[in-house]
């Protein structure tokens, strides 16, 4: 499995410390989707996961990103794991507490 999220590989680890899932974290702390999306074919597509977890945008959001960016690579991100054969799983960015970044993410 890889991975795009600390959190969820640390817990994983912490609650299948048995499992004999090999665990691969692909995160890069400060990525946006554009730079994901710029090294997804080594970093991602070229170790063959099953599963790719991603948990991505709150860096685009606090970088004030245009969101039709963001959705072109977060499209291309998923189709170019799932044209490996990986299963795609998207989970909830971490919250931005703070309104004013918050609705910084252009429109």
């Amino acid at each position: 499995m890889l991975f795009r999220s600390d959190n969820v590989v640390n817990t994983l680890k912490r609650l299948q410390p048995e499992t004999d899932l090999e665990f691969i974290n692909a995160v890069v702390c400060g990525d946006t989707a554009a730079d994901l999306l710029a090294r997804l074919q080594p970093d991602v597509v070229k170790q063959g996961p099953e599963l790719v977890i991603l948990g991505i945008g709150t860096n685009d959001c606090l970088l004030s990103c245009r969101i039709e960016g963001f959705e072109q690579d977060l499209s291309e991100i998923i189709e170019s794991s799932r044209d490996c054969g990986s299963k795609v799983l998207l989970i909830k960015p971490s919250t931005i507490m703070d309104k004013r970044s918050a609705s910084s993410f252009h429109k």
